[in-house]
């Protein structure tokens, strides 16, 4: 028993030995860990996985939007059901819960005139660029405290379509933001190949001559010592298409990128998904 100790406490030495060397001979810390140390806006050792030494406990956490509720486009009809015509996914009370942070009950918004036919949930009609960038800001603030490093924002490239499919109005709201947290969310914007825009070469280049403007923001996310991290959503209806186009690939090869590609969901997966939460 006595020998067995020994051993034990023989090999609980070179264990923390070991460690020690280990610790001692780490990598240096990026000037992108550095910086993030000296500028995060939460607490050492808490949401934002810093630790008391200076060290990141965690990996970068990043969050996929889909701006439906800035107050245009989808806004009132097919997420609200404030305005009659479309689905209206939250207008039934049982999905109340589910609507953003900064949407109201009808009822309680007083000082708007609504629609005879309005319903029961509101945001932002008739439409306020203010209380938008309000929101966008309160949501920031949520966003820093919970130690989200990044947001990655959707929608066609402005140059095509100068509205963006009204998917931007988020995106736009975060550079325009003066408050501190907004510089400490980083962003990205992913490159949105829907099947609906029809790529072609020219419109390739117009979209990644815009997204380069954005990436050279101090904003954009990058990983591994500077390089820009760039989201490709591709649905499963354009692979092909997109295969096929040399373009594409050319620009996204001409810039140092790390890249992460996302695939839409297929419908048969879609329609399951839909009967089990009807059930």
């Amino acid at each position: 028993m006595i020998t067995r100790v020994a051993t034990w406490s023989g090999w609980k030495a070179l264990l923390v030995l070991a460690i020690g060397v280990a610790q001692t001979q780490s990598p240096a810390k990026s000037a992108e860990t550095k910086a993030y140390e000296a500028d995060t806006c939460v607490d050492a050792g808490t949401a934002s996985g810093i630790t008391a030494a200076g060290e990141r406990g965690r990996p970068l956490l990043g969050v996929q939007r889909w701006d439906m509720f800035s107050g245009k486009g989808a806004t009132q009809q097919q997420e609200l059901g404030y305005l009659p015509g479309k689905q209206g996914f939250l207008k039934d009370p049982q999905w109340h819960d589910r609507a953003p942070f900064f949407c109201r009950l009808t009822k309680d918004v007083d000082w708007v005139k609504h629609p005879a036919d309005a319903g029961p949930l509101w945001f932002n009609h008739p439409f306020s660029q203010q209380l938008l960038q309000e929101s966008m800001d309160q949501e920031l603030r949520y966003a820093c405290n919970a130690g989200i490093d990044f947001f990655v924002y959707h929608g066609p490239a402005r140059k095509l379509y100068a509205n963006g499919w009204e998917l931007r109005n988020n995106f736009d709201c975060h550079i325009a933001s003066k408050i501190p947290e907004a510089r400490k969310v980083n962003f990205t914007w992913a490159l949105y190949a829907h099947r609906a825009i029809r790529f072609t070469r020219s419109k390739v280049a117009t979209m990644m001559d815009e997204t380069i403007e954005y990436i050279k923001m101090p904003n954009w996310q990058t990983v591994k010592d500077g390089r820009p991290l760039i989201v490709v959503y591709r649905n499963l209806h354009e692979c092909r298409r997109t295969q096929t186009s040399p373009s594409f690939h050319t620009h996204l090869s001409s810039i140092a990128v790390e890249s992460l590609f996302y695939k839409s969901l297929t419908r048969k997966r879609l329609t399951s998904e839909s009967q089990l939460r009807g059930r």
